[in-house]
């Protein structure tokens, strides 16, 4: 008896250790703590320069700089030919979704957009860190795609291919097929400067950002214009000399067919996946979109009219190129420049030439503006090392971790050729919006957290949500797979794509008969459940798409962040028990005091702790250095930050009182008389007096 009691006590202390763990994993963050980009942490006249036109300019500007200079030719020769069109044409369809989706989240979770807090307030914890540690390899995979086209770019046009020449004897890279076959120092020179640019807190003005958008309208609708005239649908069906068109099309690229569809519908797929690369960059919008007007309006004008504009002069550019010189003659490291060479248009090509460095140098820019703000967040939530999201007090920007990772981007510049950096990036991508479009229904069917949700709503109906929305995602991998890798006319491919099609029929139908909590929301993101369902379905396929070299990569860099989170991330999160009872000085989790600043620790009648904070600036004894000018900046940013940590002491205190409440409560439900269970659960949400 002694041996059973044992062994069910075993079993208990099992069960709790699981439960533990699957509740460490899974604590989301609360929906009212966004960390530091808070709209309260600007003042009326930052909110006030962000009109719609200013925040399409900034969409535009990340979204047109650079893929139109990068993807054509390497889509065209390589995956798809003339198709890069339907490609287009998919990625778009892909990421409007996405924008429709990020417009909603933006509207119930804040403000400030960003996948790693969608995904931390709606899925997790474990979710939030992968993505965000996603996101990280985006952006610098990004910035490497960039610099190494930019150097590219002047190579050829500059120095017809000289540089690359002599790399390639100087810095060669012997016996690795899956890597460049030499370092490219100079792309690894100006990451560097970028980096260090990026760091020291340096970024264009409006002015300037404008003039090099509308630059790179004029550069692209002058292609459309003039290339229109030497345009020729001949060039479609042009074979290469000495061609074997018999050879499967298996075979490489460069043996494959022509036409306007050389690999067919398979090809325009899998160019799909390498596009959606181009559009990337509206996401932008909602990073910045805290400094907008009026952000729940704004924001989804601006992404979709952003992913309008994109597409239109995508598809444009891409059909005039394809009409302009054969899909096998084009130079991949510079696309557009080879097209109007084979013309003779050398006014032209001087234009261009002018207009794809000038676009690459501002998108080398802004494609690393938004790593910053993720190291903060991630930083200040404890998912991250806290020395990467240290703020500098003269650059107003994490100066230690922005080179780190702009280190890691150096590496990937001197180790990867531009067409693999180009699927890392895309990869990335659509995991994002497959973990955004999951965000959306697990917010529309989750009973009453965000809001005033439907009564209907419960434990039940969610489990039931839940356990559907799993399969459904799982199930349109298999089936992208299939797609990708088998014979559309074999009996195995038809048997498979009927059972598969069946399960998430059912699944679709599970979740569209359950009830939505609906809330009082600016913009509500159209036919949910469905285009979320289709979206998810329609991105596993692009991802599966992708060849194998990119998911070792891919793989290989969330097996490091998975290291990091179980040997820091879990311990040291700001939700985690540790830390919420063994705070710092600072009365935050995992962060310091602000400096200059005394805080201090008082006991409400035993209730329950909190933290105060007194504004007496200490005593100073360093010699400033700076001039007068720069010692009042220094003094208003000081204010600034004492008061912005004072408001984050007293959000995280409003938590902690939530969170004991709710204990309390919990405990108690057993109470016969129920004058406890009466009362409705409390939410996390302050009034104006900052209290619960």
């Amino acid at each position: 008896m002694n041996d059973s009691n044992l062994a069910g006590n075993g079993n208990h202390r099992e069960t709790s250790s699981i439960q533990k763990f699957y509740n460490s994993v899974t604590r989301k963050k609360p929906v009212g703590y966004t960390g530091v980009f808070r709209e309260e942490s600007y003042n009326a006249s930052a909110r006030r320069m962000g009109t719609l036109l200013d925040i399409t300019t900034t969409g535009l500007s990340n979204t047109i700089g650079s893929p139109l200079y990068i993807l054509t030719g390497f889509v065209m020769q390589r995956k798809a030919g003339p198709a890069i069109i339907i490609s287009y044409l998919i990625a778009f369809i892909s990421s409007l979704c996405a924008a429709l989706t990020y417009s909603e989240l933006m509207n119930q979770i804040s403000t400030h957009g960003s996948d790693y807090l969608y995904s931390y307030v709606t899925m997790g914890e474990l979710y939030g860190f992968l993505v965000g540690w996603n996101l990280i390899l985006e952006y610098c995979v990004d910035v490497a795609s960039v610099s190494k086209a930019l150097t590219i770019h002047i190579d050829k046009i500059y120095f017809n291919g000289d540089i690359s020449s002599w790399q390639s004897h100087t810095t060669a890279i012997p016996n690795l097929n899956h890597f460049s076959d030499y370092v490219d120092l100079f792309s690894i020179a100006f990451c560097f400067i970028l980096t260090l640019i990026i760091a020291m807190g340096g970024k264009f003005s409006k002015v300037v950002n404008n003039f090099f958008t509308c630059f790179n309208l004029v550069c692209y609708v002058s292609i459309m214009v003039f290339g229109s005239f030497s345009c020729d649908l001949s060039n479609w069906y042009t074979q290469q000399p000495h061609l074997n068109t018999t050879l499967p099309t298996q075979q490489p690229p460069e043996l494959a067919p022509v036409g306007f569809m050389p690999w067919q519908f398979r090809g325009a797929l899998q160019g799909a996946g390498s596009c959606i690369f181009a559009f990337a960059g509206f996401r932008a919008i909602f990073g910045d979109g805290i400094k907008s007007r009026d952000p729940k309006r704004n924001l989804p004008i601006a992404s979709i009219s952003t992913l309008v504009i994109s597409t239109v002069l995508y598809i444009g550019v891409s059909f005039t190129i394809s009409c302009m010189i054969p899909s096998w003659k084009i130079d991949t490291a510079a696309p557009i420049f080879s097209a109007f060479t084979e013309h003779n248009l050398l006014p032209l090509q001087k234009l261009l030439a002018i207009g794809a460095i000038a676009g690459l140098v501002q998108a080398s820019v802004y494609k690393f503006l938004p790593l910053p703000p993720l190291l903060t967040m991630m930083s200040e939530d404890g998912l991250l090392f806290k020395f990467l999201g240290d703020v500098d007090k003269e650059t107003g920007g994490p100066f230690k971790g922005t080179v780190f990772y702009g280190l890691v981007s150096t590496v990937f510049v001197a180790v990867f050729v531009l067409d693999e950096l180009i699927d890392m990036l895309s990869i990335g991508t659509l995991i994002a919006y497959i973990m955004a479009s999951v965000s959306i229904i697990r917010l529309r069917y989750k009973p009453g957290e965000f809001g005033n949700g439907n009564s209907a709503m419960n434990q039940f109906t969610e489990r039931k949500m839940k356990a559907s929305l799993i399969i459904y995602t799982i199930t349109s991998c298999i089936f992208g797979y299939l797609i990708a890798y088998s014979n559309f006319s074999s009996v195995l491919f038809i048997t498979s794509a009927s059972i598969l099609t069946l399960i998430m029929l059912i699944c679709g139908v599970i979740i569209y008969l359950q009830p939505q909590n609906i809330q009082e929301l600016s913009f509500y993101c159209p036919f949910v459940p469905l285009m979320p369902l289709f979206a998810i379905f329609l991105n596993s396929v692009l991802i599966m798409h992708l060849s194998y070299k990119t998911w070792i990569r891919f793989s290989s860099w969330m097996g490091i962040g998975l290291v990091v989170y179980f040997t820091y991330s879990i311990r040291f999160s700001n939700l985690s028990n540790n830390h919420t009872v063994n705070k710092k000085p600072g009365g935050y989790p995992n962060s310091d005091p602000p400096k200059r600043t005394h805080v201090r620790r008082v006991s409400r009648q035993g209730r329950l702790d909190g933290y105060h904070i007194e504004h007496t600036p200490l005593p100073d004894t360093r010699r400033s250095r700076s001039t007068p000018a720069k010692a009042a900046r220094a003094a208003a940013r000081n204010i600034s930050r004492e008061e912005e940590m004072a408001a984050r002491l007293r959000e995280w205190n409003d938590f902690l009182r939530v969170q004991t409440l709710n204990k309390q409560r919990a405990e108690m439900e057993s109470d016969p008389e129920g004058s406890v269970c009466s009362q409705p659960r409390i939410s996390h949400k302050t009034n104006s007096n900052g209290g619960v």
